[in-house]
């Protein structure tokens, strides 16, 4: 499993961007993306996060961790590019 874990403080796409490409995600990849330190979020992190990790067609995708507000950021960008991850409890469509 790949994990990318967030920082307490996630704002910019940069950010997302610099989290994907350490990760080295693969198509054979299951990815954890881990916001259990995560405090704060904007949602241009989040909608980069979630269009960065989709590009790379890694086998599963789970967003654990995080505030509530988080996961309705991931939520709306996921449902936005039509891609589905199990965030927290649920699964997006």
């Amino acid at each position: 499993m790949t994990s990318i874990r967030l920082p307490r403080v996630a704002g910019s796409r940069d950010l997302a961007e610099a989290l994907v490409e350490e990760a080295h995600i693969s198509s054979a990849d299951n990815v954890q993306v881990d916001g259990r330190n995560l405090v704060v979020n904007t949602e241009s992190f989040a909608f980069r996060i979630v269009e960065l990790v989709s590009e790379a067609s890694p086998q599963s995708v789970e967003f654990v961790g995080g505030s509530p507000e988080w996961f309705k950021d991931v939520k709306r960008a996921a449902d936005k590019l039509q891609v589905k991850f199990k965030i927290g409890n649920t699964s997006t469509a």
